[in-house]
């Protein structure tokens, strides 16, 4: 779905056909199972940010389609941040292999080469000690086959902020790339 098709059901009121665009887990999410309004109203302000449409009053409901499609990336954010905690319990682990099942062939093939290295379990040590052991994480961009989060933590009393992004494959959010911050 472009902007200009989200723009068009906000102005209009009438719904933009999306259900092509959903993946499989997107679509076995109950309808029944309703977000909290307070969800929905920040997912809401942030859908009209992002496509830079004018502010409307709270009471002005969005289409039923662009509520669903705000429940899903919403839904994607969580399950993305879901798989990178999962994936840092594996480097807390350091279960190599663990922490390649949580990774996209491109970093698994970054790791491995990694762990052709002669000083590999000194490096490898080295490599997980610089993770935090948990984070904060915020969701910077969500839809059905790509998250970016946002993340936070501390490492040694010395903060820590970086930028990931994760690719679905398989109905599997993975570790794809990371873009650590000063």
């Amino acid at each position: 779905m472009t902007n200009q098709n989200i723009r068009q059901a906000l102005s209009t009121g009438t719904s933009v056909a999306a259900d092509e665009h959903m993946s499989d887990m997107h679509r076995s999410i109950a309808p029944a199972d309703p977000l909290p309004p307070t969800v929905l109203n920040l997912a809401r302000d942030a859908v009209l940010g992002a496509i830079g449409a004018r502010s409307t009053p709270p009471t002005d409901p969005l289409p039923p389609t662009v509520l669903n499609l705000t429940r899903d990336a919403v839904q994607a954010g969580i399950c993305a941040a879901a798989a990178y905690a999962a994936f840092l319990k594996a480097i807390a682990a350091r279960s190599f292999d663990e922490i390649c099942d949580h990774t996209t062939d491109r970093l698994r093939a970054d790791l491995r080469k990694m762990r052709q290295c002669s000083d590999f379990p000194a490096l490898f040590e080295m490599w997980c000690e610089s993770y935090p052991p948990t984070v904060r994480s915020v969701p910077a961009h969500c839809d059905e086959n790509r998250a970016i989060l946002d993340i936070e933590g501390d490492v040694g009393g010395r903060r820590v902020r970086a930028r990931v992004l994760l690719q679905q494959f398989n109905g599997q959010w993975l570790v794809d790339k990371e873009h650590f911050k000063p």
